[in-house]
């Protein structure tokens, strides 16, 4: 009788603890865009997202950043000047933060995973190293949530290493041009921060 009580107190707590501090898988914290202009593409505003962005654009200044965490483009006509875009969601999974990239304007969510390896070994280092081999900034954190609660990048296929960050090209070749990863098994990786990032993987 006593074990049958406490066993449903412990669930009830158990539960009650579960609603009040669990988030639910998938929830969003936040969702940027980064995208570049085209001047010299003709292009169509129908949408009152893009009509505001249109406000800012100019021939002076070509990269833009955008925070739509409350904004869904998804079903939004795209510009044809519109170039290059990254969308990075950070969300959370099983009470842990990770983040998602695309550059699909129609996104599925909660992401697809096309990764041909289901599973993989956690990434346990990852430092920005610069041409002459030294560790210049220590990014393993932002690695280990951009490949996910699987560990295995959702099968990017087109997502850069570079598009983890928000350098341009011209800094990560001259002061970041190569990662150095470490995983789980102690087994180390030297790649160029210009490749896909399913090279990250064992």
């Amino acid at each position: 009788m006593f074990v049958k009580l406490l066993t449903s107190v412990i669930v009830w707590v158990y539960g009650t603890y579960k609603q009040l501090f669990q988030e639910t898988d998938y929830k969003l914290i936040s969702r940027t865009l980064e995208y570049e202009i085209d001047w010299k593409e003709n292009y169509e505003i129908t949408s009152d997202f893009w009509r505001r962005e249109e406000s800012y654009w100019s021939p002076y200044n070509t990269k833009h950043f955008v925070d739509i965490t409350h904004v869904d483009v998804r079903k939004d006509f795209v510009p044809a000047n519109v170039k290059n875009p990254i969308i990075r969601i950070k969300y959370f999974y099983k009470n842990n933060v990770y983040k998602y990239i695309t550059k699909d304007f129609e996104y599925a969510w909660p992401p697809r995973d096309n990764a041909d390896v289901v599973f993989s070994v956690p990434i346990t280092k990852a430092v920005l190293m610069n041409g002459e081999g030294q560790v210049m900034r220590d990014v393993t954190e932002k690695i280990r949530r951009y490949s996910g609660y699987k560990n295995n990048f959702y099968g990017y296929e087109d997502i850069l290493i570079r598009d983890l960050f928000f350098y341009d090209d011209d800094t990560l070749q001259k002061e970041y041009p190569c990662m150095v990863v470490s995983n789980a098994l102690n087994k180390i990786k030297v790649v160029s921060t210009s490749t896909n990032v399913k090279h990250l993987l064992p």
